[in-house]
């Protein structure tokens, strides 16, 4: 049903009442599959019965997702990474402009954000997803230290590589 995006504004209605009887166990979150530790599942989980376990459906929303599971102060982090990812990639790939592989995990960044609107894509439930996510964290946190690193030294300034 495209009117409802396939039930995912009830499950989000579900999720914004919890989340607006503000407990202090919204900051940190309810952990792995918050939806189900919360018993906000079981309000929606009728909507999966097609599903082996229905209560494990998530929030279907990546922000909401994560509020459940990591809480306000873990999302935040979360918020932070994603945006330090996508300036730090944008900034390199500007810079850069042979360099494709930089646009690629640019673009696979903003896929993962915009598709987290109707998926909880950052949830554990995805691990194919998290480790990527991971190895482009991990490779915008090496972009332009070994560049930076290469030039400075009066031993490779000539473009050559140190050989031992």
């Amino acid at each position: 049903d495209l009117t409802n995006l396939s039930n995912r504004i009830d499950i989000w209605g579900k999720v914004l009442h919890e989340l607006s009887n503000f407990k202090l166990i919204h900051l940190v979150g309810f952990g792995y599959r918050g939806q189900v530790l919360s018993g906000i599942s079981s309000s929606y989980s009728y909507l999966f019965a097609s599903y082996i376990n229905s209560e494990v459906a998530s929030a279907h929303n990546f922000l909401l997702q994560s509020i459940l599971e990591v809480g306000y102060l873990g999302t935040i982090v979360l918020l932070f990474l994603l945006h330090s990812v996508i300036v730090k990639l944008t900034q390199t790939a500007t810079h850069k402009h042979q360099d494709y592989t930089l646009n690629a995990m640019l673009f696979v960044v903003v896929y993962l954000v915009l598709s987290g609107i109707n998926e909880a894509i950052f949830s554990a439930d995805f691990q194919e997803i998290f480790i990527i996510f991971l190895l482009i964290v991990a490779a915008v946190g090496t972009v332009g230290t070994n560049s930076a690193s290469h030039e400075n030294n009066p031993r490779t300034a000539s473009g050559s590589p140190i050989l031992g």
